[in-house]
């Protein structure tokens, strides 16, 4: 009788002691250093303000950020938390959604649409300059493209290819050429016109 209850006193114990843990992670202060791996354009226009909302609730935590579009190697950069794009390759590695459904999109300024003109479907970006991205050194420049069970898989041409995310937003907004963005990266151009949609019959890559 005596060992069945000391189990119950255990148990009893250890939901006291997570409960005290849970009241002390909602009211206590944040303090040391938060490492942060993130993608350069979701970094600078998405993250950024939040990150500055955290720190001014807790002063005596310290950011250190990592703002790149390339794979964190988290045994070589002791990073606390990385954010990236696509599907998380196999590894030990825990990986949680915080946007499934983001997709990439075609976009371009109006500009560049005036003098160009607006491709009614994928296929016709092999008529324009295409803004591409170098991720971990391989440019991305066969561009994938869905609608319903059909995949349209296009290679584009560029006269500009960056390592960064945010620059190819940039030289878009610019007028010099289109870009195929994440969702999340072009939302704020795309509300104010700076960008402009293309082809949305078409649905672009996770």
């Amino acid at each position: 009788e005596g060992r069945i209850f000391l189990e119950h006193c255990r148990q009893a114990m250890q939901l006291l002691a997570d409960g005290r843990q849970a009241a002390l992670t909602g009211s206590a202060a944040l303090r040391g250093v938060l490492q942060l791996s993130i993608p350069s354009d979701f970094g600078r226009n998405v993250m950024l303000p939040w990150l500055d909302e955290i720190q001014s609730r807790h002063p005596e935590l310290t950011l250190r950020l990592l703002l790149t579009d390339r794979k964190a190697d988290i045994y070589r950069q002791p990073v606390d938390l990385a954010f990236r794009y696509g599907n998380l390759p196999d590894s030990a590695l825990v990986a949680l959604p915080i946007a499934p459904n983001n997709r990439r999109i075609l976009c371009a300024a109006p500009a560049y649409l005036e003098r160009h003109g607006v491709p009614a479907s994928p296929s016709e970006l092999v008529g324009h300059n295409c803004l591409c991205f170098l991720l971990d050194d391989y440019v991305h420049d066969r561009w994938r493209f869905f609608r319903g069970d059909q995949e349209l898989s296009v290679q584009v041409k560029a006269n500009r290819i960056s390592d960064d995310g945010d620059v190819a937003r940039r030289w878009a907004i610019a007028g010099q050429g289109i870009a195929y963005k994440s969702a999340l990266d072009v939302a704020a151009d795309l509300a104010t016109g700076r960008l402009i949609r293309l082809c949305p019959g078409f649905v672009g890559e996770p």
